[in-house]
C-alpha cells in the first residue's frame, strides 16, 4: 500500500523565497524545500491496482496551464493552539478550476479522496508547544509576503513515505496542462 496525493510543485525561485520565511518561530518544524507543495487532493492509502487506475484517470484528464502567486501568511489551530504556519495563494480561478476537475474526476472513477473543503496554501511549517503571541509576531512581521507570478504547466502525483526523520515526498507521475 502507498499513501498518495496530488499537488503542485513549484518553480526554484519560489521554493528559494519560501524557505527564506523560515526562522525566527521557535518551537517550528520547518518543511524541508524539496517538501514544500500546495495539494490539490489527498488520496491516502493505495494498492498498486488503485495507483494504475488512478494514474490513467489522471491522465486523460483536460485542464489548461495557468498562473498564479503566492501571498500572505496565517496559521491553522485545533484546539486553541496553532498547529502550523502556511502561505495562502493569491485568488486564481484556474486553481480552483483544476481543482474540482480532479475532484469530479476521482468521485466518477469511485477513487477514495479526501472530502474536506480545498483550502489552497503552502505549509512552512508544523508548530508543537509554540506560543500564541509568538505564532501572531511571525505573521505580523512576515504579512506583506508575496511571489512574483509563475506558470503552473503540470501537477504531479506523490507517494508520502513516512520517515522517523520526517516525510519523504516522491513524485511518481506528473501530468502536463494544455
Amino acid at each position: 500500500m502507498k499513501r498518495l496525493f496530488i499537488a503542485l510543485n513549484f518553480p526554484s525561485d519560489i521554493v528559494v523565497k519560501l524557505t527564506e520565511l523560515q526562522s525566527g518561530l521557535r518551537g517550528a518544524r520547518w518543511v524541508p524545500p524539496q517538501n514544500l507543495h500546495l495539494t490539490l487532493s489527498y488520496i491516502g492509502e493505495a494498492s498498486n491496482i488503485l495507483l494504475e487506475d488512478l494514474e490513467d484517470v489522471l491522465s486523460r484528464l483536460a485542464a489548461h496551464a495557468f498562473c498564479m502567486q503566492l501571498r500572505g501568511i496565517n496559521h491553522f489551530t485545533s484546539k486553541g493552539r496553532s498547529k502550523s504556519i502556511w502561505v495562502g495563494v493569491a485568488e486564481e480561478p484556474s486553481l480552483f478550476s483544476l481543482h474540482s476537475k480532479i475532484k469530479n474526476c476521482l468521485q466518477i472513477n469511485r477513487i477514495p479522496r479526501d472530502k474536506r473543503q480545498f483550502s489552497p496554501h503552502v505549509t512552512l511549517a508544523r508548530l508543537k508547544n509554540v506560543r500564541p503571541e509568538d505564532t501572531a509576531g511571525f505573521i505580523a512581521f512576515n504579512n506583506l509576503f508575496k511571489t512574483r507570478s509563475f506558470r503552473i504547466e503540470s501537477f504531479t502525483l506523490f507517494e508520502s513515505i513516512s520517515k522517523k526523520e520526517g516525510s519523504i515526498y516522491l513524485p511518481l507521475e506528473k501530468f502536463r496542462l494544455t
